[in-house]
């Protein structure tokens, strides 16, 4: 976070760095290996969904990661599924109005 004193800057990185030591979470230091294939190609949110649901089963199962940083990356994971469920939501609704569209007769 910026601020214009580089005193109040110091402070607000301490002050975090001690609250981080404090509760106890550190980010996990080991690689990560590729999430997705490189074959994967995603074109519609149904597939996005697919992808966000295998992940989601690999960090629920995932034992290394620490309660803290499984919530974080669940909850992440979850919005970013909830953006995709009202990408397909829409999808559905264009077409619906794009096939009303054609049957209707012109005018």
């Amino acid at each position: 976070m910026p601020y214009k004193s580089q005193e109040r800057q110091r402070a607000a990185k301490a002050e975090s760095a001690r609250r981080r030591r404090a509760a106890r979470v550190e980010p996990s230091r080991r690689p990560l290996g590729p999430l997705v294939s490189s074959e994967v190609r995603l074109a519609t949110a149904r597939e996005v969904l697919e992808v966000i649901e295998r992940e989601l089963a690999a960090v629920v199962g995932d034992e290394e990661l620490g309660t803290a940083e499984r919530a974080r990356v669940v909850a992440t994971l979850c919005g970013v599924a909830l953006r995709a469920i009202e990408q397909a939501d829409l999808a559905g609704r264009v077409e619906a109005l794009e096939r009303a569209l054609e049957v209707r007769p012109a005018a």
